[in-house]
């Protein structure tokens, strides 16, 4: 995967994740994740993290999420399924 290939993946997944609302947060953490916070779904990026562990940590939280009710682009479901069976 190119490097722009990923940053378009990266930024569709983080738009999947606002239309889930689900809170994208960016933290002085060494690994990310999702997190619920009174009430409120969270998921936590590392600062300054590459862009391969942007995508990871993005991939690992939207992968368990439902998406029956919601229109994800074919690139975007392709990723997850795939990392789904990874």
């Amino acid at each position: 995967m190119t490097t722009a290939e990923m940053e378009r993946l990266i930024a569709a997944l983080e738009d999947l994740a606002e239309r889930l609302e689900i809170e994208l947060r960016t933290e002085p953490v060494d690994e990310g994740g999702l997190v619920e916070l009174r009430g409120k779904r969270l998921l936590i990026v590392p600062q300054g993290a590459p862009r391969e562990q942007r995508l990871a940590v993005l991939l690992d939280a939207l992968a368990r999420q439902c998406l029956d009710d919601i229109y994800v682009i074919p690139v975007v479901r392709e990723a997850l399924e795939t990392h789904r069976r990874a």
